[in-house]
């Protein structure tokens, strides 16, 4: 029996088909057309006699916008207003919430956040400090307050968040605003992402939670516990702080993104680029750097100050042109950063990592992650099962994958995980060397 088409972007090896499935049936790039999660469902499928056709499970997604709501002091206790008004240091907290529609629909899958200030000024924007927290899973999103500009795009140069956030039909994203400048200010916050609504298509929208449900990550924003100043340059000696990020427990933490925030302390220009950085993982010692860089040619995005430009900033969070590589932190960790100004003006340093929360244990070790995503399991006896199960198992992969790789040469050397997966299915179809059979590479049982 021939193996079914797989897309480029999809791994060759290792297919696995749930009992029963027809290998005749439409292809669904990456899984989907089934809204197994309904973030990347196809908008064609391509059947393997070279017809395609529109997915109708495509046709139930809609681009969709929601507006935070936040309670006016100036107006009364039970109303909720789109623009409610900031005084300085006081805080509001904006309601994003999704109304259940006809049959229970509304699944919201957020992307993108923006926010809009009136006035429209670098001083008003630059002031707001964030907290987000899902109000069903009383989980926060943020270690501690981040620089509204470093969470906050607009449509002049929008960003996608580090990871989606899943809103199911009456949950709630709560987004927590505080007014840290001098003058008070009005504040709109809009949310933007995709809408799954497939009427009178319950056990699609069912499907669609149960595989979201299995999905352990959120986006997370790391700032630093407190505001951090740092000195100014006397002379020849320049000015020093430490700051420190406290990373929660519960899983790992995938940076993805470094921005930094600069705001002079009084009178004086300053900038990113007037610092050095060195980061150093403080729960291991583990440096990020071989040595002190500059901080904003180097290390983080600076939000500037530029004429023309949606509040006349530019924001941190809207220059990500480039992806960059991501780094994986283990939770309860330190992350310990020593910065250097080289500039005659103090300043208040705000640096926040965008980035995904992941709620999950590490592999063990010499465990191989490609196959525990496919079978659930990292050892020859879990195929075996699956294959005795009826499952169709594709056996090409034993020949590259290191599970399977004989660890020496001498005769000393323990039998290899290889050995005994051919043991393990001797007898099995009459299988051969490396899972290879006369009758080809798929057998069944």
């Amino acid at each position: 029996m021939r193996a079914p088409y797989v897309p480029q972007a999809v791994s060759q090896e290792g297919v696995f088909l749930p009992p029963g499935s027809n290998p005749e049936a439409p292809v669904h790039p990456y899984g989907m057309g089934d809204a197994r999660c309904f973030l990347d469902i196809p908008p064609l499928v391509h059947f393997p006699d070279g017809t395609t056709c529109v997915n109708p499970d495509f046709q139930a997604v809609y681009k969709f916008s929601l507006s935070g709501r936040g309670r006016d002091p100036g107006l009364p206790e039970q109303s909720l207003v789109r623009d409610p008004f900031i005084a300085p240091g006081a805080t509001v907290d904006f309601q994003i919430t999704v109304e259940r529609e006809e049959d229970g629909m509304g699944h919201f899958l957020i992307n993108e956040l923006f926010m809009l200030t009136n006035p429209d000024t670098p001083a008003a924007m630059q002031g707001l400090l964030v907290n987000i927290k899902t109000q069903q899973g009383d989980m926060t999103l943020t270690n501690a307050p981040a620089p509204a500009v470093n969470l906050f795009g607009t449509a002049f140069l929008s960003c996608c968040l580090p990871c989606n956030v899943m809103l199911y039909p009456n949950q709630t994203l709560i987004v927590s605003v505080t007014n840290g400048g001098a003058a008070g200010v009005r504040v709109q916050v809009e949310s933007r992402g995709k809408r799954f609504m497939p009427y009178h298509n319950m056990p699609l929208v069912q499907e669609m939670e149960r595989c979201w449900s299995q999905i352990q990550t959120s986006p997370y924003w790391v700032s630093f516990d407190e505001t951090l100043r740092i000195d100014a340059a006397v002379g020849a000696l320049p000015g020093t702080a430490q700051g420190q990020m406290s990373l929660p427990a519960g899983g790992y933490f995938e940076l993805k993104k470094a921005m930094v925030l600069v705001i002079p302390d009084g009178g004086g220009a300053v900038s990113a680029y007037d610092m050095d950085i060195e980061v150093t993982d403080g729960r291991i010692g583990k440096r990020f750097m071989d040595g002190p860089i500059n901080l904003g040619a180097h290390w983080a995005a600076e939000t500037r100050t530029i004429t023309g430009f949606p509040g006349g900033l530019f924001r941190a969070v809207q220059a990500c042109h480039c992806p960059p590589p991501t780094q994986m932190i283990k939770g309860n960790t330190r992350l310990i950063h020593d910065l250097t100004n080289h500039a005659a003006t103090a300043a208040f340093v705000h640096i926040t990592y965008a980035g995904c929360y992941h709620f999950a244990d590490a592999c063990p070790p010499a465990g191989d992650l490609d196959l525990i995503r496919r079978y659930g399991g990292a050892d020859a006896s879990a195929l075996r099962r699956a294959q005795e199960a009826g499952d169709r198992v594709f056996f090409d992969f034993l020949e590259d994958n290191p599970l399977y790789v004989d660890q020496a040469e001498d005769g000393c050397a323990p039998a290899s995980a290889e050995s005994l997966a051919d043991e393990s299915f001797h007898g099995l179809g009459g299988l051969g060397a490396r899972g290879e059979s006369a009758r080809g590479d798929w057998e069944k049982i």
